[in-house]
């Protein structure tokens, strides 16, 4: 395999900064003085990508899409990878950079005003915790609110694109609150895979990774998917589709949503897709199961594809 060249991460970046008179006027504004965007850019795969300051007066949030990096707060370093959101605190000293053999791809916006700081603490994020990790599912409106800001900064400075500009920010700063509160805190040593199932269960609609359970049970993937795989007997993702079909075995017994509104609830749009997993995993198809159902011979007991949660999974 041919190793990838990357350039240098001046050659691949995007960048839009508003003068020093108008950061002062937004520091002025009634509308704009409690959360402001300085500048916002967008780098890709920065190779040498890398500063260290004593202090700068303003924060700065980076998000990483791609490759890896590292943050510095103080004198702690912490690492940065796909899905992280890291913050450089204002008047803090601080440095940053991306990996040298998998550099990263970052979008990145420096940001003031007098409502920073709660909202930074509503997140949990601190000069001592830099860094917050977005499950997959909730990374793409943080892209997309990136781009609106860099394209509404590209258009005009004027004041009603600087408050629609503040708007999304505050977007993506309530997105990590929403994360903070949502995804669980890392689970305590012998119980990730117990944590994981309640993950599962909570989030039975959505779509996750391996790496999303992993993360945050404080186990690297490989390790848990070894412990999860001797605790349960089944690989997390297998065990998290055949909680998804005995939700869904309960919906068509239950409900008269049609086949393709369950699929479509349970996170698969595509229907054909969905009837195929069921009878994989059932060995029936979605509607023979609900015809043997209402006619009150249910070919199959749903609760026998997994064990019952309370007694699964033994560590």
């Amino acid at each position: 395999m041919s190793r990838v060249e990357f350039t240098d991460w001046r050659l691949n970046r995007k960048a839009r900064h508003l003068p020093a008179g108008i950061r002062q006027q937004c520091r002025q504004h009634p509308l704009l003085t409690t959360l402001f965007v300085g500048s916002v850019g967008h780098i890709v795969r920065g190779l040498g990508h890398h500063y260290e300051r004593h202090s700068i007066d303003e924060y700065i949030l980076l998000y990483c899409v791609e490759g890896r990096g590292w943050i510095r707060s103080g004198d702690q370093a912490h690492g940065v990878q796909v899905g992280d959101v890291a913050v450089v605190f204002a008047r803090t000293a601080h440095g940053y950079g991306s990996d040298d053999a998998d550099p990263w791809t970052i979008h990145w916006a420096h940001f003031d005003g007098s409502q920073v700081p709660p909202f930074l603490e509503a997140a949990g994020l601190s000069p001592q915790r830099p860094v917050i990790h977005l499950p997959n599912y909730g990374r793409s409106s943080l892209v997309q609110a990136f781009q609106a800001i860099h394209a509404l900064l590209n258009v005009d400075l004027s004041f009603p694109y600087l408050l629609h500009a503040s708007v999304l920010l505050r977007q993506i700063l309530s997105t990590l609150i929403l994360v903070a509160a949502t995804v669980p805190e890392p689970a305590p040593s012998g119980r990730p895979v117990q944590k994981a199932v309640q993950f599962m269960q909570a989030n039975i609609t959505e779509t996750l990774r391996l790496e999303d359970l992993a993360l945050w049970s404080g186990l690297s993937p490989s390790h848990f998917h070894r412990v999860f795989r001797a605790a349960t007997g089944r690989a997390p993702i297998d065990y998290f589709i055949r909680l998804k079909i005995q939700r869904a075995c309960e919906l068509l017994a239950n409900t008269d949503m049609k086949v393709s509104e369950i699929g479509h609830f349970l996170g698969y749009r595509d229907a054909h897709y969905f009837s195929r997993l069921f009878k994989q995993v059932t060995g029936h198809s979605p509607r023979a199961f609900r015809t043997a159902c209402r006619n009150g011979h249910p070919p199959f007991d749903e609760r026998a594809l997994l064990p019952p949660a309370g007694g699964q999974p033994h560590e």
